[in-house]
């Protein structure tokens, strides 16, 4: 009876013979292969590259956004309180405090009812980008429509309720772009970077809130001294800066 034992070296060779007749026979059948395996890497690297390239872009537009959305929205926050108290002889409403702290606190109201019942249906429905371009294109009217409120009569009924909705309304706007922008942050880099870049734009946010303030005051004030907003600039009645804004 023949013994069916064959030495491991045996086999080994046999093996190895047969893995080179089989690449023999694919490198025959498919001459092409390196070249296309070369192909397929260089077409990754280059889009490796470009989503790179595409990334550290989006990052940029999206901090530059939020800085922007920032000086504008704590600007309008310190502006509108300035020209309700201004007189109506320079433009503004004449407001006392008191009916500037109504303002506020029915403006709160509002957006919290907002903030709580609209904001998710509205966030899921549009999305991240498009709800920041809804929320932009939403505020901007808003702001530019609030001072001319100052054309209504005093006792006008219509005075207080539209000065309340155009400005919650404009806050609303700038919410909206504001959360959306924040995940669109998160969007343009992994999760292991979203710290970082999260950190990158509050600083970015916190510089552009601490110019807004400054040179939102300057420039209202600068507006009502050079009879910008309306008014006579020479008589001090119409200038209710003159005497003790800090800038003066």
């Amino acid at each position: 009876m023949e013994s069916s034992y064959r030495p491991v070296n045996k086999i080994s060779n046999d093996r190895l013979r047969n893995n080179n007749l089989s690449s023999l026979t694919f490198s025959l059948t498919y001459p092409q292969l390196p070249t296309t395996l070369e192909t397929v890497m260089t077409t990754l690297e280059t889009v490796m590259v470009s989503r790179l390239a595409a990334q550290r872009a989006g990052v940029a537009m999206a901090c530059t956004a939020y800085f922007a959305l920032s000086f504008v929205s704590i600007t309008y926050d310190e502006c509108v309180p300035l020209w309700a108290m201004s007189s109506r002889q320079a433009g503004g409403l004449g407001y006392p405090q008191i009916k500037l702290g109504t303002l506020m606190t029915a403006s709160g109201v509002l957006l919290t009812l907002y903030t709580i019942f609209l904001y998710p249906p509205i966030s899921v429905r549009l999305g991240k980008l498009w709800g920041f371009k809804v929320g932009q294109a939403s505020a901007a009217p808003f702001m530019l429509i609030i001072p001319c409120l100052s054309l209504l009569q005093p006792d006008s009924p219509l005075l207080f309720p539209s000065l309340v909705l155009i400005y919650t309304f404009g806050k609303m706007g700038c919410g909206l772009g504001f959360a959306s922008l924040a995940l669109l942050l998160n969007q343009c880099v992994p999760s292991s970077k979203r710290a970082t870049l999260n950190g990158l734009s509050m600083t970015i946010g916190s510089i552009s809130k601490a110019i807004g303030p400054f040179t939102g005051a300057i420039v209202f004030a600068w507006s009502i001294r050079s009879d910008t907003v309306g008014g006579d600039s020479s008589s001090s009645d119409k200038v209710i800066f003159r005497n003790d804004f800090p800038f003066n």
